[in-house]
């Protein structure tokens, strides 16, 4: 085994072979998902979300107290590009996630 190997098994045989990466890559499937939140795809909440009436105003607030990537869509509901900026306006809002996990906001 080289460094730019990995441990691949073949659906078909159930065998165990080390191929190449790069040629490893060429398989979507062999990747797995990203739950990773961006711009292209942001983290969305309703329990996070405002009335609709509120949320330019809220949209504001989260500038102005510093907070990049969160926003509230015309409709109220919350949107995020990363955790950070999730973490920051659930501290901001004065909630918590109740399943939080490592580096997210449980309110302590």
């Amino acid at each position: 085994m080289s460094h730019h190997q990995k441990l691949v098994k073949d659906p078909k045989t159930g065998r165990y072979s080390w191929v190449d990466i790069k040629k490893a890559r060429g398989n979507a499937t062999d990747l797995p998902p990203s739950n990773a939140y961006s711009s292209a795809k942001p983290y969305t909440s309703v329990a996070m979300g405002v009335p609709a009436h509120c949320a330019k105003e809220r949209s504001e607030m989260l500038r102005k107290l510093g907070i990049v990537g969160a926003r509230f869509r015309p409709d109220g509901v919350f949107e995020a590009d990363s955790r950070k900026a999730r973490n920051d306006t659930l501290r901001a809002m004065g909630q918590m996630d109740m399943d939080a996990g490592y580096g997210d906001w449980a309110g302590h």
